[in-house]
């Protein structure tokens, strides 16, 4: 299945609720959401956001490694409108912003544009995947796959921001539903990590390491970086995907932040975001309140417990 989608036209709003529908559309192009979200039963749809237009992505059911990665026309609307649907704080909570496999090479207008939107927003950050520029009609995805580490850092140096990171290479990993083992981008692989660190430790620790960091679920790197390979990555602000002793695991700690500062550390920036999420929703209490000494009273009490 290629996944669900909010049909963006207004025809299709549900006169009740006013509300968009949620669809499932099958590989071969039919409609089954019928079938799928029979009688209105969300639990069927595992998103907490349902995909909001973007694109078809590649069809792993193929050997044809032609397939357009390339954002030009129709595509790169629709994934500057996905994108955008997340810029007002105010309506969608979110402390994450996903779109594996959108390599920078050939797509670095919608990478920056996502890294500004979590600027923006300072309340989620985003993982870039790296690519190689291709002057081709479009990329395969062998070339998104086989980037090399020089064209890595120098992707890598185009981007300034605590509010991203990026990491290095591909995995392989075992597809549950057809048992092929498949490549994914670096970023599946820095989400999965991350989400296993907030539910182990919480979002100001490293999701790094062999206590918080190992791909338990990857068969192989497409690169065993060797030490000098790290050290490559890690100056360009790319976290290694390392391979040592046959354990895979996230062997980095960095934003893309030029300037070192602390919050080069992706914990530190992980953690303001978190601490200001966990402020603001107490803050709001007293937003209105007169400036005396027992409104801010108010306030710090508030404050210090989650401090």
């Amino acid at each position: 299945m290629k996944g669900f989608y909010i049909q963006p036209s207004n025809t299709d709003r549900t006169p009740s609720t006013g509300s968009y529908q949620i669809r499932a559309i099958h590989a071969n192009g039919t409609d089954i959401s019928s079938t799928l979200i029979a009688g209105g039963n969300s639990n069927n749809v595992k998103f907490a956001f349902p995909l909001y237009a973007g694109r078809d992505g590649w069809d792993l059911n193929t050997n044809d490694t032609s397939q357009e990665q390339v954002m030009n026309g129709d595509h790169a609307t629709r994934v500057n409108n996905a994108i955008d649907v997340f810029a007002n704080a105010d309506e969608i909570d979110v402390n994450m912003l996903a779109i594996p496999g959108l390599g920078s090479g050939n797509n670095g207008q919608q990478i920056n544009r996502a890294i500004d939107l979590c600027d923006e927003r300072g309340d989620c950050f985003f993982v870039a995947d790296l690519a190689k520029e291709s002057s081709a009609a479009s990329a395969t995805v062998d070339d998104a796959i086989d980037t090399t580490i020089s064209e890595c850092t120098d992707q890598a140096d185009g981007f300034d921001s605590s509010y991203a990171a990026t990491f290095w290479p591909w995995i392989r990993v075992k597809d549950a539903n057809t048992n092929d083992l498949v490549w994914v981008p670096s970023s599946v692989a820095a989400y999965s990590v991350i989400a296993y660190n907030d539910r182990v430790a919480h979002p100001w620790f490293a999701a790094a390491g062999f206590k918080r960091g190992l791909l338990d679920f990857a068969v192989e790197a497409r690169l065993k970086l060797t030490k000098d390979h790290r050290d490559d990555l890690y100056e360009a602000n790319v976290n290694p995907i390392a391979t040592i002793k046959d354990q895979i695991l996230i062997f980095g700690n960095k934003t893309l932040q030029a300037k070192r500062t602390a919050l080069q550390g992706l914990d530190v920036r992980r953690g303001m975001i978190d601490l200001k999420k966990l402020v603001a929703s107490v803050a709001q209490f007293v937003l209105f309140d007169k400036n005396t000494i027992r409104s801010r009273d108010e306030l710090v009490g508030r404050v210090t417990p989650i401090l």
